[in-house]
């Protein structure tokens, strides 16, 4: 157990629990063993660490190097009010909720679950689909049920026959990233008992996935990534909108660590503040270091404050003090500068602490927690995206990637370099689509070319939709397909099969809203104005 708690609060925190109920799968299909759960928060495995890497005997007392870790997404609505949701240990309850928006609280059980599937599953129903009887396919969300408001449109999957409906036994299986995944789906259209804040409206596809990869003749066997789909199913547009993950980090034994990050690479991490992580639970001599890096946003800020009631660096409570973490700020709104705790006055104002030489607005002063005399203990850190405006049916994907380092010998700045140098490795080969297609955002139906490691992959070629927003007739260009075009409203649900080469259609009869056009090249969304 990290920390010791009262009998009161282990109730308190057991009856929560339970309450939320929940799901959990363990995804080990290389060399870490970790802990995925439903309803934004992960790794967290009963009251000890679940990122477990390398893997070990489950009877052991097993290394962990991340306690707990959760999503964090808010922005700021055209009244300037902050819808928010924020997980991390759920004392006080929980900000997410199973399942897609529409669903009805009596199906929180239906969606209340982590879908696990592997490649070699795929690969064994791919040669007869027909007999299969694995679960893991057979059980894949791949549709939500209309009638009840869900989506048409969940979990992604390959449609064989491009009818939009997912059929195993007709042969379609799950479209995953990597050799094996786990995939939820979650939103925050309910009561936010952890922070307190207006709901978004906001539904979140969550998928975790693991891989393994040679380069230059080495074997990486600890990649750990995930993708986070949102869609704003609201009517409000949220600006200043970001995203960030809170991240307790325990290396081992959790209370000699210091944090830092190198916002060239878009990465955070934490480090031993010592050569030697001691404690039965420790790593020894030469330790690790513990990484979180964006592959597919900038990280445009990143905090670390302490676990206490302190009204300016302690843990937050309400919703704008979330909010100011995620926005470089201290809980009482005001700036983190540049230097020593980064509480001290100062115009310096600073997006990133402790970034040591690697801060762009300070490229030659090195601030790290080592030099500024910290002393060494439980570290927890949250960094977040560049924002952006997120508009009602907009959909949005983040990728990230959990890395573990550790140099052969020297101390721990050794393992610093060398988790960098990791880091640009895996950057690349996600830009290289190894991992599976970086560019794809979408969820449902999907063609076959596009699961990595099941189908080789193609580069699609975009068209666009004009005039966009539009009240009537749309044109679509550059266009060149052989399959039908679907028209969906922002539930999924499909409203017209169009002919392949199609060039204009009529919305004027549509009610106004966002639409999106899906064929085998890309989706497109568009905007039907009102009349």
């Amino acid at each position: 157990m990290k920390k010791s708690i009262s009998s009161i609060f282990f109730f308190l925190i057991l009856s929560n629990y339970l309450l939320a109920q929940i799901a959990e799968e363990k995804l080990d299909y290389n060399n870490t063993r970790v802990t995925i759960r439903s309803g934004g928060d992960f790794f967290k495995e009963g009251h000890q660490g679940g990122f477990e890497v390398p893997k070990q005997q489950l009877n052991t007392n097993r290394t962990s190097t991340i306690f707990t870790a959760g999503l964090w997404i808010g922005g700021i609505d055209e009244d300037s009010a902050i819808h928010l949701a924020a997980m991390t240990y759920r004392q006080r309850g929980r900000d997410f909720w199973p399942g897609p928006i529409g669903s009805p609280p009596s199906d929180e059980n239906k969606y209340n679950r982590v879908f696990k599937v592997s490649r070699a599953d795929i690969l064994t129903h791919k040669r007869d689909p027909s007999a299969t009887t694995l679960l893991s396919i057979i059980e894949w969300p791949g549709n939500g049920d209309t009638t009840l408001g869900e989506p048409y449109q969940l979990a992604p999957f390959v449609d064989m026959n491009n009818n939009g409906s997912y059929e195993p036994r007709l042969g379609d299986y799950p479209k995953i990233k990597g050799i094996g995944a786990a995939y939820c789906v979650y939103n925050d259209a309910a009561e936010h008992s952890q922070s307190g804040a207006l709901p978004l409206g906001v539904e979140v596809h969550q998928l975790f996935y693991q891989d393994t990869i040679t380069v230059n003749g080495v074997l990486i066997d600890d990649i750990n990534l995930a993708t986070f789909t949102l869609i704003n199913r609201s009517e409000n547009t949220y600006r200043n909108f970001r995203l960030g993950i809170f991240t307790d980090y325990d290396l081992g034994n959790f209370n000699d660590d210091f944090v830092g990050c190198d916002p060239s690479i878009d990465l955070s991490f934490v480090y031993n503040g010592d050569d030697n992580d001691e404690g039965t639970q420790g790593y020894g001599t030469t330790p690790p270091v513990q990484g979180l890096a964006f592959f597919s946003n900038k990280m445009d800020a990143f905090v670390t404050y302490s676990n206490s009631a302190n009204a300016i660096t302690g843990n937050p409570f309400v919703a704008s003090d979330f909010y100011n973490y995620m926005n470089s700020k201290w809980r009482i709104g005001t700036p983190i500068v540049f230097g020593g705790n980064g509480v001290l006055q100062s115009t310096n104002r600073a997006k990133f602490m402790y970034p040591f030489n690697k801060d762009p607005s300070y490229p030659d002063e090195n601030w790290n927690e080592g030099d500024v005399g910290n002393t060494p203990g439980d570290r927890r850190g949250l960094a977040s995206t560049a924002p952006i405006t997120l508009h009602p049916g907009e959909v949005v994907c983040y990728n990230v990637a959990f890395i573990y380092a550790r140099a052969v010998d020297g101390d721990a700045l050794e393992s610093i370099k060398t988790l960098k140098v990791k880091t640009r490795l895996l950057k690349t080969a996600y830009h290289n689509n190894l991992f599976g297609r970086k560019t794809n955002c979408i969820l449902g139906a999907q063609q076959a070319d596009e699961t990595a490691g099941v189908e080789p992959s193609i580069i699609k070629t975009n068209y666009t939709v004009y005039p966009n927003p539009g009240s009537g007739v749309f044109h679509i260009q550059n266009l060149h397909t052989q399959n039908p075009i679907l028209l969906m409203n922002a539930l999924g649900k499909i409203l017209d099969v169009m002919e392949p080469h199609r060039t204009t259609f009529d919305m004027s009869e549509r009610p106004s809203g966002v639409y999106f056009l899906k064929t085998d090249k890309c989706v497109v969304r568009f905007i039907v104005a009102g009349k």
